[in-house]
């Protein structure tokens, strides 16, 4: 016996190829934290202990916020609170570590590396957020979107790339 199959709602297939890209971009992400991270140890240890959050913003924004990675030893504590999302805490936590700042001799090939990877990883955090609300306003209109995510413990990106890859119930 033959069972008709309904089609799948476009907004399903939009967000089947969101879901998979911000996955994508996720797994990226993760790479060039991995190796920036691995690149700051190598060259200046310290500074990784200023944030629990490597890829917080305000820890890219201070990486990327002059054009030599060592002038970031260098910046007064007024530029420095002129640095987006750097607040006080912040500020004087990046002075405590200015006063003892050493840098490997690989500084200079290094340096550069990581200013990009850093770069990179703040432009994929935009991007990220960006399918996040997308992948919110499609579920919104999705009726078995709407039905996942009532359910306790599903947030958005687990219940768009749910839906996104049952496509539609009549399957089952």
């Amino acid at each position: 016996i033959l069972q008709e199959v309904e089609a799948t709602p476009p907004e399903h297939k939009v967000l089947k190829r969101i879901t998979r890209r911000r996955r994508q971009l996720v797994e990226e992400k993760v790479r060039l934290l991995n190796r920036m991270q691995c690149d700051i140890q190598s060259v200046c240890p310290e500074l990784l202990n200023l944030v629990k959050n490597k890829d917080s913003i305000c820890f890219l924004n201070l990486l990327t916020s002059r054009d030599h990675f060592t002038d970031i030893a260098k910046i007064r504590r007024s530029t420095i609170l002129k640095i987006e999302g750097i607040g006080k805490v912040f500020a004087d936590k990046v002075q405590n570590w200015q006063r003892g700042a050493h840098f490997s001799e690989e500084i200079d090939i290094v340096g550069p590396m990581i200013m990009s990877d850093a770069a990179r990883i703040r432009e994929l955090k935009a991007i990220i957020g960006g399918l996040k609300k997308e992948i919110t306003r499609l579920i919104g209109t999705s009726r078995l979107g709407q039905l996942i995510e009532s359910i306790p413990g599903f947030g958005i990106t687990c219940t768009g790339e749910l839906v996104a890859e049952i496509g539609n119930m009549s399957r089952f």
